[in-house]
């Protein structure tokens, strides 16, 4: 009888330590929940205020404030933008504007002129 328990207690042990592991990728995809989590997060905007300081090809740079919500100090970086927001604004512009991180890459959303 105990070697009965004890073949019982190996299987569910197996079993617990396979669902461990395959708790990731599998269960997201059964899981409309995680799937929903995971594409909000990479679709989160941000906010800031800037001032432009140069527009060259597809992309406006922007020296910004602070970016809180991911921990970003005030820097100049360069955002990927459309004709639109490339002809909306000129160097010197100060502006409010939302982005995206796309892969590292990051893109305006939207671009405002402040007065």
């Amino acid at each position: 009888m105990k070697n009965i328990d004890l073949v019982y207690a190996l299987a569910l042990m197996t079993a617990l330590g396979a669902c461990a592991q395959s708790g990731t990728s599998a269960d997201n995809e059964s899981d409309p929940l995680a799937t929903t989590e995971t594409a909000a997060h990479t679709e989160q905007v941000y906010l800031a205020t800037g001032e432009v300081t140069a527009i060259a090809g597809d992309r406006i740079t922007i020296a910004h404030g602070p970016v809180a919500e991911i921990e970003w100090p005030p820097m100049t970086m360069g955002f990927g933008a459309s004709e639109d927001m490339i002809s909306s604004v000129n160097v010197g512009d100060s502006v409010s504007f939302s982005f995206q991180d796309n892969g590292g890459d990051y893109a305006l959303t939207s671009i405002t002129r402040l007065p």
